[in-house]
Order: structure tokens, then C-alpha cells, then sequence
């Protein structure tokens, strides 16, 4: 008897269940009115902010495009003399396609922050060191430029990826500070080495020059493996 009044109390339960939403009004929303997808925080003053400040960061380079017909002219005046003129300036375009265009998809898949310091610090010791003709010199100038051009210009962005975003700008500035400290003790220290300009000197000079940029990118190398290490263990630790 219990269990007939029990079906029956479920069943008019369901009945009036489906009754109410029967009579419940169908939720109309308003034409043009924004989806929670839509939705998204502008940012204001912060954001706009952080759009001009990467402006302002990288208009120094935006001269690159002005200044290569001083370089076009002297390519066909001497170097590339026999050479047609839109050849040449396939140097320029090709070099900023690249340099702005594979950015994006390098930067991603590449880290070549400690990489290029510590292949620096190699050329350094194996091209700079035993040079003794000008055509040594100028392929170590040519390669050390573009060895440590990633480490002038990569260095904030590897501080970033290293850093939780709340101490991000106090770590930037801590660096660059450091980074002011350094410069004002290695230039008189490395000129030091040049007591007598004679090769002995200019030996210590550039041996001290491979050790101290070969000693920073094992530094920069350490940091990242650990701050890789943390991030692993916190995952494996997360709920």
C-alpha cells in the first residue's frame, strides 16, 4: 500500500513539474544585445598605456627603413657594383620581411636567448682571440653582431617568461640596474688590460670578454632550467 502512494506522490510531482514548464514564458533577449563572448574587458588607460609604451620602445628601429638607401648607395658604388639596383635592395627587404615577419613564429618554438649569448662567447674566444688579418676581424664583426643582437633585444622578454606578472616590472628594473652596474665596472676593467697596446694586452682583453659573456649565458641558462623545473613540479602538484 506504501509503495502505490509513494509511485502516485512521484507522479504528481512530475505532472506538475511539467505543467510549470508548460506555462514558463519563453526567454526572449533583446536584438543586438551583447553575448557573454562578446563581452571582454577593454583595459582603459592601462591598456592603451601598454600600446604606447610599445611604441615608443620600438621607434628607434623605425628608422631601418628610411636609412637603407644610404646603404643601397654604397652597395652599388662598392661592393655590388656589377649588380642591378632591385637586386640590391632584396638585402634590405628580405632582411626586415625576416626580422619582423618570422618573429612571431620563431620567437614560439625557439629559445634563442642563451643560445646565441653562449655561441657569443665561442666566437669570441675562437675568432676574436686568434684574428690577425682584417678579413677575421670583419667575419667576427659580422657574426658577434648577430650573436648578441638577441641578447640586447631578448633580454626583457626572457625576464617576463621567468616571472610571475605581479613582480614582473620590479624584476626589469632590478636587472637594468644591475645591467648599469656591470657596464660601469667592466669598461674600466676590461681597458685595464690594455695597460700597453700590444697583443698580450688585447689577449687578456678578449679572453675576459669570452669568459664574462660565456659565465652570463650559463647564468641565464640555470635560471630558466629551474624556473622550467618549478613550473613542472606545480603542475604535478595541482589538484
Amino acid at each position: 500500500m506504501s509503495s502505490e502512494l509513494s509511485a502516485a506522490s512521484m507522479e504528481h510531482d512530475s505532472e506538475k513539474k511539467n505543467e510549470e514548464l508548460r506555462n514558463r514564458p519563453p526567454s526572449v533577449e533583446a536584438p543586438g544585445a551583447p553575448s557573454a563572448l562578446d563581452d571582454f574587458p577593454e583595459g582603459g588607460l592601462r591598456a592603451w598605456s601598454v600600446v604606447w609604451g610599445g611604441f615608443f620602445a620600438f621607434i628607434a628601429t623605425f628608422g631601418m627603413v628610411n636609412s637603407y638607401g644610404v646603404f643601397q648607395d654604397y652597395y652599388q658604388t662598392s661592393l655590388m657594383a656589377h649588380s642591378s639596383s632591385s637586386t640590391i635592395a632584396l638585402i634590405g627587404a628580405l632582411q626586415l620581411f625576416f626580422l619582423y615577419g618570422g618573429g612571431p613564429v620563431i620567437g614560439r618554438v625557439l629559445n634563442v636567448l642563451v643560445p646565441s649569448t653562449l655561441i657569443a662567447s665561442i666566437i669570441t674566444l675562437a675568432l676574436w682571440l686568434p684574428a690577425t688579418d682584417q678579413a677575421s676581424i670583419t667575419a667576427f664583426a659580422a657574426m658577434y653582431g648577430t650573436f648578441t643582437g638577441a641578447f640586447v633585444s631578448l633580454l626583457p622578454a626572457y625576464v617576463y617568461t621567468i616571472s610571475p606578472i605581479e613582480v614582473y616590472g620590479a624584476r626589469l628594473g632590478s636587472m637594468y640596474l644591475l645591467v648599469g652596474i656591470a657596464n660601469l665596472v667592466g669598461t674600466p676593467t676590461a681597458g685595464a688590460f690594455l695597460t700597453t697596446i700590444n697583443q698580450r694586452g688585447f689577449d687578456g682583453l678578449i679572453i675576459f670578454t669570452g669568459i664574462m659573456i660565456a659565465a652570463g649565458s650559463l647564468l641565464l641558462g640555470a635560471v630558466g632550467v629551474v624556473t622550467e623545473l618549478r613550473k613542472r613540479k606545480a603542475l604535478d602538484n595541482s589538484p
